[in-house]
């Protein structure tokens, strides 16, 4: 670690200014994120990022890295850690892992969780050193010209859909797929119901994006699943459906293949470190 390295807390600094660094911190990295300060603020909301326990890296008075740590209950998770380019491969990331697993210590944490970008093995084996182990694969997927199906689709309100996920969503879901997030989502994320089975989607240009689908047990196995793609597929024609790189790889893939998607090549693994 650099020696003159000051870690501050990120609450210390405006949103456009974290979102701006957050935006350097992934240039050139296996995924960009843009420099949008809105986007920043929705994520930070729905996954209860901390911004009193997230840190800020400066270097000379310049910020050079970044750590956000969200905050559930006694668990922690480290968010996104990124470092600007040219301060890569310098000690920063560690130490900035360093001061988040020692800090997570002093609150008491039981665990820290991440997320990790499945090629990117210098990062994974950093955590594996600190005390880190590989749990679950998190995988993506794509389908591009699903036969649609004018079916009853409906769309609901997102206060609507919040019982479905307390009540019938699976246990040990990723931080990103757990209740607690999808509930904080807001537009332009929208829900829609079939039968039983509602999804909650995100338009973009060329693709709709599916953030989670929740079927009660009682009414799986029944095909309204992949009914409710199919009148996804109808609704919004001529676009893709993409599932992110979030959803837990055993829960999904057989259910998803089925339905004529396939595989992205962007995988993670959600990792986790006790905190003794």
């Amino acid at each position: 670690m650099p020696a003159e390295l000051q870690m501050l807390a990120a609450s210390a600094f405006p949103l456009s200014a974290l979102a701006t660094q957050m935006a350097q911190g992934f240039e050139g990295y296996f995924v960009t994120i843009p420099d949008d300060p809105a986007a920043f603020a929705a994520r930070a909301r729905a996954e209860q990022i901390d911004l009193s326990a997230s840190l800020v890296a400066k270097l000379d008075g310049e910020p050079v890295g970044q750590a956000l740590i969200a905050r559930r209950g006694s668990v922690s998770r480290l968010a996104a850690m990124s470092v600007r380019p040219a301060w890569r491969g310098q000690g920063v990331g560690a130490a900035l892992l360093d001061r988040a697993l020692a800090d997570a210590r002093a609150r008491g944490d039981r665990e820290m969780r991440l997320e990790v970008i499945e090629a990117n093995e210098g990062a994974a084996r950093l955590y594996e050193r600190r005390g880190f182990r590989k749990g679950v694969r998190l995988a993506g997927y794509e389908a591009a010209g699903l036969s649609g199906a004018a079916l009853d689709v409906r769309e609901v309100a997102l206060s609507d859909a919040e019982e479905s996920l307390w009540r019938h969503s699976a246990l040990h879901l990723p931080w990103q797929m757990q209740p607690a997030t999808l509930c904080a989502l807001t537009a332009p994320t929208r829900a829609f119901r079939l039968e039983e089975a509602t999804a909650w989607v995100v338009a973009t240009p060329g693709a709709l994006v599916l953030r989670a689908m929740v079927v009660p047990e009682a009414a799986r196995r029944q095909g309204q699943g992949r009914a409710l793609l199919s009148a996804l597929a109808y609704a919004f024609p001529d676009v893709k459906l993409v599932v992110p790189a979030i959803v837990p790889e055993p829960l999904v893939d057989g259910f998803l293949r089925a339905c004529g998607f396939t595989q992205t090549p962007l995988a993670q693994w959600e990792m986790t470190c006790p905190l003794p």
